[in-house]
């Protein structure tokens, strides 16, 4: 739904927390969203559910911390108003907000343990070694089927050599054997063998094509993948605003503790 900004008179989606045209503060905001702290004690326990260093990320949640390098919010015992504040480096406080409305404070405080966690995972990620990748060498099954194709290959030729050099002494023993025949054998005509019993042009090379069951290309290099199961970036989660679990050390010095909020 729209409505109007109290500061600078423009129309608004209920739902900004800030006015996008003059930044001013949406006092009518309207939380849609599941899940979401609306008090300071159940900001703590979302806090401590989704592990969150509180103490390492300087934020003093229902206490009126007034060191040095602080976000917070409590609640004014004297006034009844909630405080959300920023104590920076030199000791100052910027007072973030300041009313009645409860559920406002805690979400902007919340806001903001949002944005510093997801700047505390992008500084992390930039400042992250490289570590070199060494890919494993993978053989995959066309690989092996290439090489048998290759054995089968060189089989056929010797196999061919060796029929050839049998054919050529069998003839030539039937050469032989013809002109030394004995009386009778020539007389009937009994050859041991001829060519007539042998042909080349045939029976010889029919079964054999390069071209039918020979390929060089084919499968070759069809199991190998680069992008297959390979991911240097595995069990890193890019989804700053979706994850909220931290459970690691806290950085504070990269928060910007000079500006206002």
């Amino acid at each position: 739904m729209q409505i109007q900004c109290d500061y600078c008179g423009q129309f608004i989606n209920d739902t900004d927390s800030v006015c996008p045209y003059c930044g001013g503060t949406n006092t009518h905001l309207k939380r849609t969203a599941n899940n979401v702290p609306v008090t300071i004690e159940e900001l703590k326990a979302f806090c401590i559910s989704h592990n969150l260093p509180l103490a390492q990320m300087r934020f003093f949640i229902g206490e009126n911390y007034t060191g040095a390098r602080a976000f917070g919010i409590y609640k004014d015992e004297q006034s009844g108003n909630f405080i959300v504040y920023k104590n920076k480096s030199d000791g100052s406080r910027a007072v973030r907000y300041e009313g009645k409305d409860e559920a406002y404070a805690v979400n902007e405080l919340y806001q903001k343990i949002k944005s510093e966690t997801t700047n505390q995972k992008q500084m992390r990620a930039a400042n992250r070694p490289v570590q070199p990748v060494s890919r494993p060498v993978r053989r995959g099954a066309n690989t092996y089927r290439h090489t048998s194709k290759k054995t089968i290959f060189w089989i056929v030729i010797i196999t061919m050599i060796i029929l050839n050099l049998c054919s050529m002494f069998s003839l030539l023993q039937g050469r032989i054997g013809y002109f030394s025949c004995s009386p009778y054998n020539c007389y009937n005509r009994y050859q041991p063998f001829t060519n007539s019993n042998w042909d080349s042009e045939n029976n010889w090379g029919d079964n054999w094509d390069d071209n039918d069951n020979w390929d060089d290309n084919s499968g070759w290099g069809n199991d190998w993948d680069d992008d297959d199961g390979w991911n240097d970036d595995s069990g890193w989660d890019n989804d700053w605003d979706s994850d909220w679990d931290y459970g690691g050390d806290w950085d504070s010095d990269w928060s910007d503790w000079d500006s206002d909020w």
